[in-house]
């Protein structure tokens, strides 16, 4: 038995000094555009049939067991609605969106509408 485990962890050894099989950090592409990102949104807004307008966070880099490179929390401005929902990416590509779960933080974040307000003109 000692033989037979002698032998196992000297291939693995082995195995182990092969160039190539080190474990190298993936890189992270690059942040999607705003046009990647307004989609995205779009879309998660519309197949959650959520009601009022559209809020997102700043778009940051996911961490751990998140997919993607990047993230973007998205809400309804409807007071009624605490749900938050979290869409992923890797460079302009949405990967996954989904409800928001602790580790989203998408409770903390500050929020702001995805369309850019329009100008209001002076009350005379």
């Amino acid at each position: 038995m000692r033989v037979l485990l002698a032998v196992l962890c000297a291939n693995l050894a082995a195995c182990s000094a092969l160039p190539g099989s080190e474990l190298l950090p993936a890189g992270r592409g690059a942040p999607p555009d705003d046009g990647s990102l307004k989609w995205a949104v779009n879309i998660g807004f519309k197949n959650a049939q959520l009601p009022g307008n559209r809020q997102v966070s700043a778009l940051r880099e996911s961490s751990g067991p998140q997919p993607g490179d990047w993230m973007v929390c998205f809400k309804s401005d409807t007071p009624d609605q605490n749900i938050w929902y979290a869409v992923f990416f890797h460079a302009n590509v949405p990967i996954v969106t989904r409800r928001a779960v602790l580790i989203d933080g998408c409770g903390k974040q500050d929020y702001r509408s995805l369309e850019p307000e329009l100008p209001h003109w002076p009350r005379m």
